[in-house]
């Protein structure tokens, strides 16, 4: 298991780093597999937010990506709060992966429809290696992540594609035309 930790308007002291590692160590029994953990701390600087002490942590293994994030008014009880939260989720995952095998297919395609006129601008880039999954795979990692949509390499036709959540809470696939 490899941890990196970082932080942000905070300084990363022995006592903080023993406190993380102690907490995320218990988290690698639930893999038999190398993974990596980035723990990232920070702290607001906004006054008038009461849980400033912010702790996030994203799991990457082979197939999967975890992320969580908690805060607190202490440091080392949004550390406490984010690592409970990623032991529920990494349990989520591996119950998953066992009731998955059981699953039929969870996907329809949908055309997907932009909204209005809003100027928007772009504030964060992110790039990632493309893992091939199967959507049903791609579902999972949607859920474990939180996000709106999952973008993954599609093992069964090799083309780049986006799982999103619909409204209706069912899902949507969006493919590239043949």
């Amino acid at each position: 298991m490899n941890i990196i930790i970082k932080g942000k308007n905070i300084e990363i002291n022995p006592d903080i780093k023993d406190h993380v590692t102690e907490k995320i160590s218990k988290i690698s029994r639930y893999f038999n597999q190398a993974i990596n953990i980035d723990v990232e701390l920070l702290v607001e600087k906004n006054p008038s937010i009461k849980a400033n002490n912010i702790a996030e942590v994203t799991l990457k293994t082979k197939g999967a990506t975890i992320r969580v994030k908690e805060a607190s008014s202490d440091i080392y009880s949004a550390i406490n709060l984010v690592v409970d939260k990623l032991e529920r989720q990494v349990k989520k995952y591996k119950n998953r992966l066992i009731d998955s095998t059981q699953k039929s297919n969870l996907y329809t395609t949908h055309e997907l429809i932009t909204g209005g006129k809003k100027k928007a601008r772009i504030v964060k880039i992110k790039s990632f290696e493309f893992i091939p999954m199967t959507p049903e795979e791609a579902v999972e990692q949607l859920e474990l992540l939180g996000h709106g949509f999952y973008i993954f390499r599609n093992s069964e036709t090799d083309q780049v594609n986006v799982i999103y959540k619909r409204k209706d809470e069912n899902f949507g696939l969006i493919s590239p035309s043949e």
